[in-house]
């Protein structure tokens, strides 16, 4: 009976580690393959992508009619945060682990993996929460 409890209990340890290494960034919304979707808008790739690595963009999703993506930050490490509106209206914030962004009517900061949702706030997708938000 001991030796069964023994690998039960290295079994538990083993899968508890590996789902720790789950997330290499620690930002599942960066650590998933791309998809056609995770394309930053045109105005935003021109004129606000020079610290994201244009390679990890991730689209998050949408919230009030924002869209929301996230990026590993280049040529300094962390994470970034880009969310649009139109060509006319967008922001985009990077930092080394917490990024709020605010405007265009809206506030949001970056959670990494396991962090808690603050109080009354929005997920959207796995890492983003939106805070604060005027609608569209």
């Amino acid at each position: 009976m001991m030796r069964r409890l023994r690998v039960f209990v290295v079994a538990i340890a083993v899968a508890g580690a590996l789902a720790a290494c789950s997330s290499t960034t620690g930002y599942s919304d960066l650590d998933r393959a791309a998809t056609p979707d995770d394309v930053l808008p045109g105005a935003v790739a021109e004129d606000g992508s020079d610290n994201l690595d244009l390679d990890s963009i991730r689209y998050v999703g949408r919230h009030d009619g924002r869209s929301f993506y996230l990026a590993q930050g280049e040529p300094q490490p962390g994470v970034c945060l880009a969310i649009y509106l139109d060509a006319e209206s967008w922001v985009v914030g990077c930092g080394d682990v917490d990024v709020t962004v605010g405007g265009i009517g809206v506030t949001a900061t970056v959670i990494r993996d396991g962090d808690v949702v603050p109080e009354g706030g929005t997920l959207v997708g796995h890492n983003v929460v939106v805070l604060q938000s005027s609608g569209s």
